[in-house]
């Protein structure tokens, strides 16, 4: 009972942390002022109705698929013209999508950090969605390494380790960097040389280098 419920006062305190951040950057934006006279302002995107966009990728088709933790939606903005549409509704079936990454193949991979379920997510380009792993609440960064065909996912306060998942389903993940050997891996990327991880630590402020088959973490700055 004590940890069910320590995982919903969590879990609070995040949407929390997510609503009040939302109407800080409203509010900002809206009371801005120059005050060096030599500078002015010029808004180049009015505001829109993204709400909580979060992790963004190069989708097949060359638009930004950008993913929207307040309204559980991923977005497809041309580029071309600066359009935006619904690639993945809200009604869609996912919760909370933190992060998306995209294979190269016609596939993403998103994250979905939620403390209800804490799923990874397949979708074709399409939009067809399917769920390759549950039960990973802190699911957070996930990247796929085009060179390699692997895909790794880092958790966010909730675990704080890092994984590498089948981009099938059919088989478990492996657990790379174990429970809380990192304070707060946040989202990541591949070294192009090595396709070592490098992962920025929130809680502590570091960056470090992660080896995708030994698991060992070294400090690259701090």
């Amino acid at each position: 009972m004590h940890v069910r419920c320590g995982f919903w006062k969590m879990f609070v305190v995040f949407l929390v942390v997510v609503s009040v951040s939302l109407l800080y950057q409203s509010a900002s934006a809206n009371g801005i002022k120059v005050v060096d006279p030599q500078y002015k302002m010029v808004v180049l995107a009015k505001d829109t109705a993204m709400a909580g966009p979060n992790g963004a990728n190069i989708g097949p088709d060359g638009n930004l698929y950008v993913s929207h933790v307040s309204n559980t939606s991923i977005s497809r903005i041309d580029l071309t013209i600066m359009k935006r549409s619904y690639f993945m509704n809200p009604d869609s079936g996912l919760f909370i999508p933190d992060d998306l990454t995209y294979d190269g193949k016609g596939q993403f991979f998103v994250s979905g950090l939620t403390a209800i379920s804490g799923q990874i997510y397949r979708i074709d380009k399409n939009g067809l969605k399917s769920v390759i792993a549950t039960g990973f609440p802190g699911a957070n960064g996930i990247q796929f390494n085009k060179k390699t065909g692997r895909l790794f996912v880092s958790e966010c306060f909730f675990g704080n380790r890092v994984l590498e998942f089948d981009p099938t389903g059919a088989n478990p993940p492996k657990v790379l960097v174990a429970k809380d050997v990192l304070n707060t891996p946040e989202g990541f990327d591949f070294d192009p040389d090595t396709q070592d991880l490098i992962i920025p630590d929130l809680g502590t402020g570091k960056i470090v280098r992660v080896n995708p088959d030994s698991g060992d973490v070294q400090v690259i700055y701090e």
